[in-house]
């Protein structure tokens, strides 16, 4: 939980219903974005949030406010997450006639640069024998991203949504790319056997 005092100084602890807080036997490296009151964290308070939570093994991937939103809001929630749920909605919000072939363009770019933030902020902190274990449809290109510059890497990565049918799966601009992105994991696991 992060949290800002009134003097301006910034605070970290573990929410302990997060799994990440239980006491083990293992060390644990968290890396992921960072909100706080539902914005992107200030680039001058930036160095200040870094060092707050790397006392707690946690490292952020720091995404501007429109980057975020594009990410998020419109390429993972309104295109991604229903076609996770076998929504397959062809004149919905993000369908290339309404928004044209070049937003679709600029949305995969966001998309795709957000990877790469987390790739490089991985690679900030991996060292051989770690093993990298990546959880949501958000981070679909990320396995194989790792995969290119750590190739002896071991990869995991942990679908929370239902995994669409094939005829779902077509439907997507996208999809080898999106495909490719999975299979640079060494294991994929699933939130039910049936995907």
């Amino acid at each position: 939980i992060l949290s800002k005092s009134k003097e301006g100084k910034w605070s970290a602890a573990w929410d302990g219903e997060n799994l990440l807080s239980l006491q083990m036997d293992m060390r644990l490296i968290w890396i992921g974005s960072i909100r706080f009151a539902n914005a992107s964290i200030p680039v001058e308070e930036e160095e200040a949030v870094s060092a707050v939570l790397a006392e707690l093994n946690c490292y952020p991937v720091f995404i501007n406010q429109n980057t975020h939103f594009q990410f998020y809001d419109i390429f993972c929630k309104k295109n991604l997450w229903p076609i996770m749920h076998h929504i397959a909605d062809v004149y919905g919000p993000l369908n290339q006639n309404d928004i044209g072939a070049k937003a679709q363009q600029n949305l995969w770019f966001v998309y795709s640069t957000v990877h790469k933030l987390f790739r490089e902020k991985i690679l900030e902190v991996y060292h051989e024998g770690y093993l990298i274990w990546i959880h949501g449809f958000h981070l679909m290109l990320l396995p194989n991203f790792l995969r290119r510059r750590l190739p002896v890497a071991k990869i995991g990565y942990f679908f929370h949504t239902p995994f669409p049918s094939s005829e779902i799966w077509r439907t997507m601009s996208r999809r080898e790319d999106l495909l490719r992105g999975i299979l640079g994991a060494d294991q994929i696991g699933f939130h039910l056997f049936e995907y």
